[in-house]
């Protein structure tokens, strides 16, 4: 099958096609399904979507897409959104879950007020992208409603035991202490909703290089404010993180590990799901700040 293709995640049987792609989406849309749909995924766990670059098979995956999920807010790349333009059947529907009234778009500091793109990073927001996600499948698929309205109404409840988690946990740090840093400014949605100030070496993309400057910012605020830790990201470009590595040995503090931004892990990493990959977070950033 096209969907196991160099490493293409599939799943459910082969009724219509709902093809994803980033993993976070992937994970959605798996478990609002049920067995109605066949969920294919396009990017692999660690891959970065600010830059990936479609194989030739995402074109044959994307001409049987019934229902094709982005998440918009341009996280996906130019040449990307030209494949999904080009292959996506007429018919077919086409939803960025992320482009929402209802969500509180972040604009750039850095990137002279483009989009933030990493809404899922606030638990609220990502239920609204499974609403989102929810409606599109009713409107390609009517006859599955309850099996969609059903699915979503248990995974909601999980969405909202994990946003309570998230709380509880972070209410371990002391306020002074809640300041996160970041291979890249992923973060952004996750601090304004649950109080942590956020400073990274790059911005919203990962398309670039950290530059001596962002090293020397990072290293004075680090020694003025007694921050304890710094994060590596698992999607990003290794130089972005060998900086991070630097950082905590030049200045004596801790590396906290790797966080879980742009994608969800492999298979048995601890955060192969959405709920995994938030806890896993939120554990990391805990264990390192409080």
């Amino acid at each position: 099958m096209i969907g196991g293709c160099d490493g293409g995640r599939s799943s459910g049987k082969s009724s219509f096609w709902v093809v994803c792609t980033t993993t976070m989406i992937r994970d959605l849309a798996e478990n609002l399904v049920g067995q109605r749909a066949r969920v294919v995924g396009i990017m692999r766990p660690g891959e970065d979507p600010h830059i990936y670059e479609p194989r030739p098979r995402d074109a044959k995956i994307i001409q049987r897409a019934r229902l094709m999920l982005t998440n918009g807010l341009h996280l996906e790349s130019a040449s990307f959104r030209k494949i999904i333009e080009n292959n996506l059947a007429a018919g077919a529907l086409r939803v960025e879950l992320a482009s929402s009234p209802e969500i509180d778009v972040l604009k750039s500091e850095r990137y002279k007020g483009a989009p933030d793109p990493h809404v899922w990073m606030n638990v609220k927001y990502f239920m609204i992208m499974a609403k989102n996600c929810k409606e599109a499948l009713i409107q390609v698929d009517p006859v599955g409603r309850e099996v969609y309205e059903s699915a979503y109404r248990a995974y909601i409840k999980d969405l909202e035991a994990l946003d309570r988690y998230v709380r509880r946990r972070l209410s371990e740090i002391p306020k002074s202490r809640r300041v996160l840093i970041t291979s890249h400014d992923a973060f952004e949605y996750f601090g304004r909703e649950y109080g942590i100030e956020v400073h990274s070496l790059i911005g919203i993309s990962t398309n670039q290089d950290a530059t001596g400057g962002d090293f020397v910012r990072l290293e004075r605020l680090i020694v003025s404010r007694g921050i304890r830790a710094v994060f590596m990201e698992t999607s990003v470009n290794q130089s972005l993180n060998n900086m991070i590595q630097k950082l905590a040995q030049k200045t004596g503090i801790r590396l906290g590990g790797s966080l879980y931004s742009d994608s969800l892990g492999a298979e048995g990493s601890g955060g192969e799901t959405y709920v995994r990959m938030i806890r896993s977070n939120v554990d990391k950033i805990v264990e390192n700040l409080k």
